[in-house]
């Protein structure tokens, strides 16, 4: 791979342990690695309609959720937040009505279907 590292070592451990959480079977390739400083990234499609906030971090938690097969140590960790704003949002959104993110609305957004 061939790379010179220019973080500190903080950043280089949670490069290497998002590695760990994501890969498979054991096996870390270079996909999941994530430099952010690299030319190779790749640049996240746009968004193909409009998203508030409030679903675009829900779809986020749950897909990271999915990810690490619904692990909540692990994806909080990934997500950068604590397991209990993770347990927080969770009951949020089932009180919302449902936790797939293409179903509900945001809460306080009557015009999305949520409630005020």
């Amino acid at each position: 791979m061939g790379r010179e590292w220019r973080g500190n070592i903080r950043e280089f451990a949670n490069v290497i342990e998002r590695a760990v959480l994501l890969c498979d079977r054991g096996v870390i390739t270079p996909d999941h690695l994530l430099f952010e400083a690299s030319s190779e990234a790749k640049a996240a499609p746009p968004p193909t309609r409009s998203t508030t906030v409030w679903e675009a971090e829900r779809e986020l938690i749950l897909e990271t959720l999915e990810r690490v097969g619904g692990n909540r140590t692990h994806a909080a960790r990934l997500l950068g937040i604590s397991i209990r704003t993770l347990r927080n949002k969770l009951r949020e959104y089932r009180t919302a009505g449902s936790t797939d993110p293409r179903q509900t609305a945001a809460p306080g957004r009557a015009d999305e279907g949520g409630t005020l």
